[in-house]
């Protein structure tokens, strides 16, 4: 033990029984190897054979997430190439909170994964397990000593000669094994969840693209087919109109509220409880932009030709809700869609083509108000097959939901119970 070590001495608030006697103390530098990465961007390609590890890859929980980037094999690259229970360090963060600033991987197989700049590889020392230092480096006690000592602003970046003299206190490898197990049971719980939360998202996607695309059919409540399926554009079906309302500045004005492109990006409905940008607008602006129980508001640009048209629906009267000029809202005629049938109808794949084959662009795809009014959509013109249709797949997201809330609850669970068992 080191001299650092013989300094100081704690043992955890939550501990398994059969373990007793103080933990010792060391810095990260003790514990660990490390080489820092080097600039490979260069060197991604669809043809490369090996994993990229690069700030994209890196989740707040230290999980790795496969975007698909790969690297190729060749003497510059290969010097960075990780071995199996090596562990790879983000040292930046693209924000200011610092959410996956200190996120570690632990790299589960040999010759697969190759890092970037920003990220350190760590080789554990004897005494300290690749699974356990894994599991205290993305404990919230030590990601959050991280980010107090990170610099910048608006992205914020952390030098590791400042990381390894951070203190690690750690038990016998023998405890740091049985802690590692039992969260390692954790983890298999959590990877189990959402494996199933998984399966039922591409069950739901699966059956969106054969009920939409009429493989699969309901009866009505006697066993009858319901009538066949109508297709028309959204100009014959309803109003289609772009708006002219931003932070605008005209007579007669009194406070509003504006929905913007993000409000409808980021969401599926739109209720009078969401939280929209405050704005003024006179009397003629709000009688002609306003927001009814069942409109459909789309995102007519886009970064990207398949980001382009996400819909949300309007699921109640909007009290003085506006929508911007960067919206296009399309207004039902009565007792043609039911509102939650329609939320579904517009985000399935065979609609989604409709708008990808029309976007124009190179740098930002548009769509402009006649390729959107000419867009057609196929649809049941019964409301009662269109219910049905809408209450299945809304069953299916209440599972989903219920899934995703589970899986919060064990996290956070988790995260309570490292926040005891590491010192």
């Amino acid at each position: 033990m080191s001299a650092t070590a013989k300094q100081k001495s704690l043992v955890p608030e939550l501990r398994f029984s059969g373990f007793d006697g103080e933990w010792a103390q060391y810095s990260l530098s003790e514990l660990v190897n490390n080489v820092g990465g080097t600039a490979l961007e260069s060197h991604t390609d669809k043809q490369g054979t090996h994993k990229f590890i690069s700030i994209g890859n890196y989740s707040t929980t230290g999980i790795y997430i496969d975007n698909g980037q790969r690297v190729v094999l060749n003497d510059k690259t290969k010097t960075k190439l990780l071995d199996k229970n090596n562990l790879a360090m983000v040292l930046n963060d693209k924000t200011a909170s610092g959410d996956i600033i200190g996120s570690t991987i632990l790299i589960d197989e040999d010759d697969s994964y190759i890092y970037n700049q920003r990220t350190e590889r760590l080789v554990c020392k004897e005494n300290f397990l690749p699974k356990y230092a894994w599991l205290y480096l993305n404990s919230p006690r030590f990601r959050k000593r991280i980010v107090k000592i990170s610099q910048g602003g608006t992205q914020i970046y952390v030098n590791f000669p400042s990381v390894k003299r951070e203190l690690v206190l750690i038990p016998k490898s023998n405890e740091q094994q049985k802690i590692a197990d039992f969260l390692g049971s954790v983890d298999a719980w959590l990877d189990n969840l959402r494996a199933q939360k998984t399966a039922l998202q591409s069950y739901k996607q699966g059956m969106m693209q054969k009920l939409f695309s009429g493989q699969v059919r309901f009866k009505d409540e006697a066993g009858k087919s319901f009538p066949d399926w109508i297709t028309s554009n959204l100009d014959s079906l309803g109003e289609v109109k772009t708006s002219s309302v931003d932070k605008l500045s005209s007579t007669d004005e009194r406070p509003v509220k504006l929905l913007n492109y993000m409000d409808v990006y980021r969401r599926d409905h739109v209720y009078n409880a969401d939280i929209f940008q405050d704005v003024t607008a006179n009397d003629r602006e709000i009688s002609t932009f306003n927001l009814r129980q069942g409109d459909i508001l789309f995102t007519p640009s886009s970064e990207t030709p398949i980001d382009i048209g996400h819909s949300a629906v309007v699921m109640e009267d909007l009290d003085e809700v506006l929508y911007s000029y960067h919206l296009v809202r399309f207004r039902p005629k009565e007792n043609v869609f039911i509102g939650r049938f329609a939320g579904y109808a517009f985000k399935s794949y065979l609609f989604y083509k409709e708008f990808w084959r029309r976007a124009q662009g190179a740098t930002r795809y548009t769509l402009s108000l006649e390729s959107i009014k000419d867009a057609s959509v196929t649809y049941p013109p019964s409301l009662a097959e269109q219910q049905k249709i809408a209450d299945f797949l809304t069953a299916l997201d209440q599972t989903i939901t219920a899934k995703a809330d589970e899986i919060t609850k064990v996290e956070e669970w988790k995260k309570g119970l490292m926040q005891k068992m590491f010192v």
